[in-house]
């Protein structure tokens, strides 16, 4: 999704002339409010047939302006800042603070029911609550407050089904609810949150990460612990606290530290984790299972091992010690994870680089999503202001 000024904004801009309110009695023509295009997957589009929006029969290819919150922005002299999505919602923050969630979900007669933008309250903070970031997960809404707390309300999924109106044309029911995150020693400055699990980072840099933790993303060993169901602190090596940067992706995580220095742990199937190619070369080590242990029975005739999963022996996913260190290699069919914090290897230099051995700098931002890693490094002031 993406914000686009409003035009009155822009001619003044361009015209270099002080911005002035277009009146308009058709609301759908006007253009004093912030609009707002989004395209994707059609579940998770804040569809609102009130404001014009027609429900879409397939995913949208192209970015759709959708109506509802240029007509709340105009109303409310608002701007929109943020904007979340999870399979089958959203969340949305504007400039006050304020969050809105939307949805859809499935009928009895298998059509889609989409309910448009309603306010989203914290009911212990109440209405005056003002929020400083908003971010979705498989299944919540996550938000940060002013103060430092983070407030997640849980199963959003399947209360839009409770707020929606009994009719499209009505206005959902605000959905009211959420409960504060525990465990934290300090207020939270930021905080990323991925598909499974969540990272925050307090205001003296420590990381506390909750969720689940089947690749190592919450910086355990999942053959102890599977998941974080509480909040549990990172240990980082020396000199890498405090924690400046945070991202998760679907099971890994990736930090910038106190000197820049890039941290990843968790799974590390696609090489998202900047180790370096750590793929077994050694081929099968497995003899007696899988297509060497076929091979091994059609010209030896010695019998195949049942599956390992089934006898419950030490190979078996649910028994195998996860690696803590990038220096081993993975097996062939050994589970593809780092669960200590682990120093990425450097960025690439590119040919002119290469020359003069000129590395690039610490990088300022990272983003991760499913089975990838983005860093961003400023490769010339004339790019980036300071």
């Amino acid at each position: 999704a993406c914000f686009a000024p409003p035009k009155a904004i822009v001619r003044a801009e361009e015209e270099e002339a002080p911005a002035r309110t277009v009146t308009n009695s058709n609301s759908e023509t006007s253009d004093t409010g912030t609009r707002v295009y989004a395209w994707g997957q059609r579940a998770a589009l804040p569809v609102s047939t009130a404001s014009g929006d027609s429900a879409p029969d397939e995913d949208l290819r192209r970015p759709t302006e959708f109506a509802w919150f240029r007509r709340f922005s105009e109303k409310h002299n608002c701007l929109w800042q943020q904007l979340a999505f999870g399979p089958s919602f959203g969340a949305a923050r504007s400039n006050s603070g304020k969050l809105f969630v939307w949805g859809s979900y499935r009928k009895v007669d298998g059509t889609r029911f989409f309910v448009e933008p309603t306010a989203l309250i914290f009911e212990i903070g109440g209405e005056d609550t003002r929020f400083v970031d908003v971010q979705c997960s498989e299944s919540g809404v996550w938000g940060l407050t002013s103060a430092g707390q983070v407030v997640v309300w849980e199963r959003v999924h399947a209360r839009i089904a409770e707020v929606a109106p009994p009719q499209s044309s009505q206005a959902p029911r605000r959905m009211v609810g959420g409960r504060g995150v525990t465990g934290l020693d300090r207020p939270v400055v930021r905080m990323s949150i991925g598909v499974s699990h969540a990272a925050f980072i307090t205001e003296d840099g420590e990381v506390f990460c909750l969720g689940s933790n089947r690749c190592g993303e919450c910086g355990a060993d999942p053959a102890v612990q599977g998941a974080a169901s509480a909040c549990r602190r990172v240990q980082f090596p020396r000199h890498c606290n405090p924690i400046a940067r945070i991202s998760c992706g679907r099971s890994h995580t990736v930090a910038i530290g106190a000197e820049g220095q890039v941290l990843a742990w968790g799974d590390d199937s696609k090489i998202q984790l900047g180790l370096g190619d750590t793929r077994s070369n050694l081929g099968d080590e497995r003899p007696w299972t899988g297509s060497r242990g076929f091979q091994n029975l059609m010209r030896t005739g010695e019998s195949m091992a049942p599956n390992s999963a089934l006898r419950g022996g030490p190979d078996s996913p649910s028994f195998g010690r996860a690696p803590s260190t990038s220096s081993k290699k993975y097996g062939e069919f050994q589970v593809h994870c780092q669960w200590r914090p682990t120093l990425m290897m450097d960025i690439p230099l590119e040919f002119e680089r290469q020359v003069h051995g000129i590395p690039y700098p610490p990088p300022d931002d990272i983003e991760c999503g499913d089975d990838f890693t983005l860093l961003l490094a400023r490769d010339s002031p004339d790019w980036f202001p300071p």
